[in-house]
């Protein structure tokens, strides 16, 4: 794999990069990330105002990726609903996953989803050394939001759980 970096214009965020700053070359396998990617087994449920349960089933992480897959019942179709986890590890530094994805079956009333922490800057970004992660489930219904100040107001939807990563 290659990284090329480039330089943009930090006042346009819209700027396309007009500069190359360098690049990077590595290799890596898949076998290699598998290999690497801790997964926790989690059956914490959450109930969203409409009533649905959520029951997040898995945490996994490695070097490149944290997610949290779930499941949900009672014929709601998942998309019209956000999901947020929000909170922190044991060292202190702020945690968010957010939905990036949901699957509906009509057939058979069920949903699933992940939710991952992945953000633009390193703003979210799970410590290596973090042993544990704090998190406090929220959602919104993105058909019918409330806003206060002009900012989406996301309802807490269960107690914090936490997550032991070592």
């Amino acid at each position: 794999m290659e990284l090329i970096f480039y330089l943009d214009d930090p006042d346009d965020p819209f700027s396309v990069p007009s500069k190359r700053l360098g690049s990077l070359t590595f290799t890596a396998s898949a076998d290699n990330l598998r290999a690497d990617t801790k997964r926790i087994p989690l059956q914490t449920s959450v109930t969203l105002p409409d009533g649905t349960q959520i029951t997040l089933t898995e945490y996994a992480g490695n070097p490149v990726s944290q997610k949290i897959s779930f499941l949900s019942s009672g014929n709601t179709d998942l998309t019209h609903w956000d999901l947020i986890l929000q909170g922190e590890d044991n060292l202190g530094h702020i945690v968010e996953f957010y939905t990036s994805s949901t699957n509906y079956d009509p057939d058979t009333g069920k949903g699933s989803g992940e939710m991952v922490n992945d953000t633009l800057n390193d703003t979210y970004t799970i410590a290596t050394e973090a042993e544990s992660l704090t998190l406090t489930p929220y959602a919104y219904n993105s058909d019918n939001p409330t806003f206060v100040n002009g900012t989406i107001e996301y309802e807490q939807i269960g107690e914090p759980f936490t997550i032991t990563l070592k």
